[in-house]
């Protein structure tokens, strides 16, 4: 939004005059310093001295006061624009061309100021909200890098224990046919036992059969004898 016056504003109260040419200034200025008593006086001196360093020393006195005196006109003449101003203001409403939207229309200082400030405050709105984005797309990314990393860590937990499970179903299987083994080897050395158990049976009942059968030869050969 562009501020410009209007063109009925130029010949108002509220602008002051055009500045000052250098040479009005100048001309504002030794018009003041030849009213200054004091000056002409430094400079009527400033013939009467015997030494060069007193006749120095007097110039550079009348031109300090002549920079003073112009600092001083300088100021009362700013002072008095100022003042001009802040008068002007203080009377009617004065009306503004604002260029907005590309159209021009006249409002009051009071309605451009008030607009202004509405468009202030929308941008300062939009700002906002630019930022609550900005702050939300962040938020959600930093969500999303929590959300990948508690699936990784899920999946490594998942995975370790798999592995875990793996491991001690092959240790239970290993235990097992261990277990399946000592049982086999059990069996087998029982099975050993009975037999030879068996067998040592089988040989004690051929010995005790051979004795009568050789203690009836043995009587058989003996009887005719007597």
């Amino acid at each position: 939004m562009r501020l410009a016056a209007s063109p009925t504003l130029a010949s108002g109260p509220l602008l002051v005059e055009d500045k000052k040419t250098d040479e009005e200034l100048d001309e504002l200025v030794d018009e003041t310093n030849c009213a200054d008593e004091y000056v002409d006086a430094l400079w009527a001196l400033v013939d009467q001295q015997c030494t060069p360093k007193a006749e120095a020393l007097l110039l550079q006195a009348a031109k300090e006061m002549e920079r003073l005196r112009s600092l001083e006109v300088m100021f009362d003449h700013l002072f008095q624009r100022q003042q001009e101003h802040l008068a002007t203001l203080k009377k009617k409403p004065v009306t503004f061309r604002v260029h907005m939207d590309g159209s021009a229309k006249l409002y009051t200082s009071e309605l451009a100021v008030r607009i202004m400030r509405e468009a202030a405050e929308k941008k300062k709105e939009a700002e906002k909200e630019r930022l609550a984005k900005a702050n939300e797309k962040i938020r959600k990314k930093g969500d999303r890098a929590a959300k990948a990393l508690r699936l990784r860590e899920e999946k490594a937990a998942r995975k370790e224990e798999r592995d875990r499970k793996k491991a001690a179903d092959v240790l239970a299987k290993e235990k097992r046919a261990k277990e399946a083994a000592a049982k086999e080897a059990e069996k087998a050395a029982q099975k050993e036992a009975a037999k030879a158990q068996k067998g040592n049976k089988r040989g004690a009942d051929n010995g005790e059969v051979k004795e009568p059968q050789s203690k009836r030869r043995r009587g058989n050969n003996a009887a005719p004898r007597g």
